[in-house]
């Protein structure tokens, strides 16, 4: 254990035969420690075995914000396939962190009930989470128009700024950064 903290802030990917020792790893650190339970949740999102996201997804519950900020992370990495809802979920989290992270894995990740959503938290009074959710808005619209071609996206996002001049400025510049993605910018 005196090695997971340098281990999970390395960079690179661990090899796929890393997940049997992580996994044995999080069960004995488990309940024990907040802070290495989401380091090892970290490092199980760079194993690059396809049985990761099915073994983070569970710690999208977990009762610490450290560990399901790590966990939102590690699915980032690992992939967020079956996690769309959970992670949508987690954009009405206590955690201000946690709500960003999610709002920033469902703009790289989501598709339309993820859109849906974010739209949803747009709306709400939370400055941050209006701001947080128009920039994941505008990165998912970016990764649909980069797919597929659509004016429609762009005018959801024309529409938001628009609305959001009215009513908050850190709204408003967050939907013209936004609209500047689909235009070539990647993630």
């Amino acid at each position: 254990l005196v090695g997971l903290a340098a281990l999970s802030e390395s960079a690179g990917t661990l090899g796929p035969e890393a997940l049997d020792l992580l996994s044995a790893l999080l069960t004995r650190v488990e309940g024990a420690c907040s802070t290495q339970s989401a380091q090892v949740v970290t490092l199980l999102g760079r194993t690059g075995n396809t049985r990761a996201p099915s073994m983070i997804r569970p710690w999208l519950q977990s009762p610490s914000p450290l560990v399901r900020a790590s966990a939102i992370a590690a699915l980032q990495r690992a992939g967020v396939d079956g996690a769309e809802t959970a992670l949508a979920a987690l954009l009405a989290d206590p955690s201000p962190g946690v709500r960003l992270g999610a709002s920033d894995a469902l703009a790289r990740h989501g598709g339309a009930a993820a859109l849906s959503a974010l739209v949803a938290v747009w709306r709400a009074p939370a400055p941050i989470d209006r701001t947080g959710a128009a920039r994941a808005i505008g990165r998912l619209l970016g990764r649909q128009l980069r797919a597929s071609p659509d004016s429609a996206a762009r005018e959801a996002l024309a529409a938001m700024v628009a609305c959001a001049e009215a009513s908050s400025t850190p709204v408003a510049a967050a939907c013209v950064d936004a609209l500047a993605e689909p235009a070539g910018q990647g993630d």
